[in-house]
């Protein structure tokens, strides 16, 4: 009975995190995670728990200095992107709406942009689900200061239904610092940890694994006392 919460500018966990995160869910609790783009990672296996044939569609974007965003029945709220001491075109994000189940609608439709496109969803998964938000913009503290904002942040958690709540700080650190490794080519510069990637891999995760189980063995039985075989005295 508690919720994972993760904010931020992407969500991008390893596969051993994200298995964990999907057997929490599937054991009866939630995930809100708000980001613009969800990784096939998570979206496919979610898709594939609500039909068995699903189409993810992706996401898209509506370009704008301003939005207006809404939760259910409530009155929509107005965003406008501020930079460099003026207004800006921001990339919203929302989900496609061809994402379907045979033609049917995939997901519960919590929230929207401009009144059309969703950019907030429901996913069951199991006897839990996931909420998807594709506007952490409008959960920031600059936003949150005003009225306005504090009451479209209330009305987009209150699907959390009072739950103990999981806030996840450590992949926005994660994020940060792959955001420091980027190269100018835009690839991730992996040299820099590369443990992380042999631990991500299963086949070199279990390679990794036996090399050190065989190197404690061998200081296990080299570290007994060595030394000449005593030659058997002659009895005289």
């Amino acid at each position: 009975n508690a919720a994972y919460l993760y904010f931020g500018r992407s969500f991008e966990p390893e596969i051993p995190q994200l298995e964990v995160l999907l057997d929490f869910v599937y054991a009866g609790n939630q995930a809100f995670i708000s980001c613009p783009v969800f990784p096939e990672e998570l979206m496919i296996p979610l898709m594939e728990y609500a039909c068995e044939e699903p189409y993810w569609g992706d996401h898209e974007l509506s370009i704008d200095t301003s939005a207006y965003l809404s939760v259910g029945k409530n009155p929509a709220h107005s965003f406008t992107f501020r930079y460099d001491q003026g207004t800006s075109n921001y990339y919203w994000s929302y989900f496609s709406g061809d994402s379907s189940c045979g033609g049917l609608p995939a997901f519960e439709v919590l929230g929207y942009l401009n009144g059309e496109f969703p950019n907030y969803i429901r996913l069951p998964f199991g006897s839990g689900s996931f909420l998807l938000h594709t506007t952490p913009l409008a959960l920031t503290s600059y936003f949150l200061a005003e009225e306005p904002g504090l009451v479209y942040a209330e009305e987009v958690l209150n699907n959390l239904d009072g739950r103990d709540l999981y806030w996840d700080e450590w992949m926005r650190s994660v994020e940060y610092g792959r955001q420091q490794e980027r190269s100018p080519a835009g690839d991730s510069d992996y040299s820099i940890s590369p443990v992380r990637y042999i631990l991500n891999h299963p086949p070199l995760a279990w390679a990794w694994y036996a090399l050190l189980i065989l190197g404690l063995l061998f200081l296990l039985f080299r570290s007994r006392r060595i030394q000449r075989v005593i030659p058997v005295a002659a009895v005289i």
